[in-house]
Formats: C-alpha cells, sequence, structure tokens
C-alpha cells in the first residue's frame, strides 16, 4: 500500500479565517495522535485572506479514511460549518518515486 497526500483548500466565511483556523489547531493534537498520520498541518493563503490550505499525509489511504471518520473530526465539521463559506476541495496524491 502506498502512502496518500492530501491538499485540501478550504473559505472561511468573510472575517471567520482566525476562528475557523483556532477550531482546527484544537484538535490538531488529537489528528497527530492517529494511527498513520504523518503530517497534518494548516497553512494561510497569502494571495486570500479567506482561504486555509491543510496538507496531509497518511502511511495509507485507509488510514486517511479512518481519520475522515474519528469523533473529533465528525465533532469538528459540526461546530465549524458556519465558519465555513463552502465546502473544501480535496487534491488526493501520491508519491512519485518511493
Amino acid at each position: 500500500m502506498s502512502k496518500l497526500s492530501l491538499v485540501v483548500e478550504m473559505k472561511a466565511a468573510s472575517g471567520q479565517r482566525q476562528a475557523l483556523v483556532k477550531e482546527f489547531l484544537d484538535v490538531l493534537p488529537d489528528i497527530h495522535a492517529e494511527d498513520g498520520c504523518e503530517l497534518y498541518s494548516l497553512h494561510l493563503a497569502k494571495e486570500d485572506p479567506d482561504l486555509i490550505v491543510i496538507m496531509e499525509q497518511w502511511t495509507t489511504a485507509e488510514a486517511q479514511e479512518v481519520h475522515a471518520k474519528t469523533e473529533h473530526m465528525n465533532a469538528l465539521r459540526e461546530r465549524t460549518t458556519h465558519l465555513r463559506s463552502d465546502s473544501a476541495s480535496l487534491l488526493h496524491c501520491e508519491p512519485a518515486q518511493d
């Protein structure tokens, strides 16, 4: 099985980027403790004050699927619905070399 990397672009509702980032930062320790999590980091786009980019790397696609269904991620999605302006776009990637 190969590693899975994700690039997630998420737009915050106008003026809500810091509140959205805080919610994600609050669950980072739980995410980093998950089996298979090699990288989960938040980035702020310089070109767009409402855009958050999340970079993820998982040991397997299955590990990422388990992550997406965890209690803390379900709660995070529920808590941040009003802070996001639209659904996130996902770019699924795999290593170009082993």
